[in-house]
């Protein structure tokens, strides 16, 4: 495996979207449990990978992440992606199936035809689940049966009494076992979300420091409009959304409030999030203060109105 294939798939357990510049973008989806009545196997949650064609935009998401981990300059690091691609461009024109071990596997018919590894699973809250198969359980029919004369000699009821005692202990100890495999779930399944927001804050921290231009602002000839508000008390307790989905990122502040008027019209919450490190003014479609929501709503996005849509964690 190449250490570019092993970056993608480290960014692909933090991020929905990682670009190959000039190529396509992996883009990700969740999906919940599920149990195959039939064959009584049960599936644990995961997050599948699929690929993009239409997606190009240079982000530096990929690079910046190779680079950091190189110790390198960024435009060596951008060299060495770029040579990745060329080669992959390459072994498609020649004919070959290109296949990315933990990723998927690329052929080039008439177009780029992509399929992803069934067993891949990018999903840190369902980090360490396994697919397994349960097992029914029958109930005995009751039957009644008539005692028949026997020259045979009865056992004593103490020992006939006994098998009764081990079989309550062995339903006690069942039962205390369920219940510490639900505790240690549960306290995994939470333990595994507060590592995952700490991952998407940190990623998102790194993306940043490394962007050197607007990649969503509005056409430079777009004449700016300044939009005045009224700023009005808020009370202490207002809810903490954390999850931006952002519609774009401007140089001028005038442009920002034109696209946030637009967002507005069109019935978005939409918010004005601040300035970056970089000082650019960020305009959102809405916020959340639930990550899975905020990752629906980015979807339905994308499909809809905006493919470069991207969430920010603050």
């Amino acid at each position: 495996m190449s250490l570019i294939t092993k970056h993608i798939i480290e960014l692909l357990y933090h991020h929905d979207c990682v670009i190959l510049p000039d190529f396509g973008a992996f883009l990700t989806q969740q999906k919940s449990a599920k149990i195959n009545t039939e064959s009584h196997i049960l599936s644990p949650p995961k997050k599948t990978i699929q690929f993009s064609a239409q997606i190009k935009n240079h982000d530096g998401l990929l690079i910046n992440s190779l680079a950091k981990a190189l110790n390198i300059s960024f435009q060596k690091a951008e060299r060495q992606v770029k040579l990745y691609i060329e080669d992959l461009k390459s072994s498609l024109k020649q004919g070959e199936t290109v296949k990315l071990k933990g990723i998927g596997s690329f052929k080039q018919n008439e177009a780029i035809v992509f399929t992803a590894d069934e067993t891949a699973n990018f999903l840190l809250d369902a980090y360490g689940f396994q697919t397994c198969k349960t097992s029914t359980i029958g109930v005995p029919e009751n039957k009644v049966t008539v005692e028949e004369p026997s020259t045979i000699i009865d056992i004593s009821k103490e020992a006939s009494q006994k098998p009764v005692y081990y079989t309550k202990y062995a339903a006690a100890i069942v039962l205390m076992i369920g219940i510490v495999s639900v505790l240690g779930y549960i306290f995994l399944k939470n333990t595994a979300k507060e590592n995952s927001l700490a991952n998407e804050k940190k990623a998102q921290k790194i993306i940043e420091e490394k962007i050197q231009t607007a990649q969503f602002s509005l056409q430079t000839s777009l004449e700016p409009i300044v939009i005045e508000k009224e700023t009005n008390l808020v009370s202490a307790s207002i809810e903490v959304k954390p999850f931006n989905i952002i519609a774009g990122a401007f140089k001028n502040k005038a442009n920002a409030d034109k696209r946030l008027e637009e967002l507005i019209q069109k019935g978005y919450k939409a918010s004005y999030v601040g300035l970056n490190a970089y000082n650019l003014h960020q305009v959102a479609y809405a916020s959340f203060s639930d990550r899975k929501r905020a990752r629906q709503f980015l979807k339905e996005i994308r499909l809809t109105e905006n493919k470069a849509a991207w969430l920010l964690v603050k």
